[in-house]
């Protein structure tokens, strides 16, 4: 089955990744060198913490709708982050501080980034856009700005870049700060953006 979304721990040492191996739509873990291979939990979208004791993933297994959790890599201490029935969540991904976390939703109607504190409370929208689509948000590596896909109107999905204090489309007739479009394709889409270190 797919084997896919391989996320490095901090350290290198371990790789986790999304497989479909036993059945199950699950995050398992394998040594750095593919031995060990070993089931964590079912879910998917898998973010090592900083400090690699923790992965935040997505999962729709436990409470019939897709939801943040996090877990510890012994897969004990399991908690539920997000309860937005009815309204997906996904995407997670740490702060390079490891104090909060970055994710898209559609808690407000549209797929909207949100970012969270790491025990999931002071929830903050950081984009207000009805018309757009906001998903796969990484932290640049000062944690100022978040790398995303996204899409505007009927556009592909391109990469951009945007300051954590987002912005809002909707409400403001000229937005202080608005996305920057990285890759600006118009017959493909880009996904899954990536920073490296500085």
């Amino acid at each position: 089955e797919r084997d896919q979304r391989g996320a490095f721990s901090p350290d290198g040492q371990t790789v986790a990744f999304v497989s479909q191996r036993d059945g199950d739509v699950a995050i398992w873990l394998v040594d750095g060198d593919g031995a060990n291979p070993r089931k964590l939990v079912k879910g998917r979208e898998p973010s090592f913490s900083p400090d690699g004791r923790q992965v935040v993933f997505t999962s729709s297994a436990f409470h019939a709708n897709d939801e943040i959790y996090l877990i510890d890599l012994d897969g004990s201490n399991m908690i539920r982050l997000t309860e937005n029935m009815h309204k997906f969540d996904w995407f997670a991904s740490w702060s390079p501080e490891g104090d909060r976390l970055a994710y898209n939703s559609e808690v407000f109607g549209g797929q909207e980034l949100m970012i969270m504190r790491t025990d999931g409370e002071a929830k903050i929208r950081v984009t207000i856009a009805e018309k757009t689509y906001e998903q796969e948000p990484v932290w640049s590596p000062d944690g100022k700005g978040l790398a995303y896909a996204g899409r505007m109107g009927d556009d592909d999905y391109d990469i951009y870049i945007i300051g954590t204090s987002g912005f809002d489309l909707d409400g403001l007739d000229s937005p202080p700060l608005i996305p920057t479009d990285l890759t600006d394709n118009d017959d493909r889409d880009d996904m899954t953006p990536s920073w490296r270190s500085y």
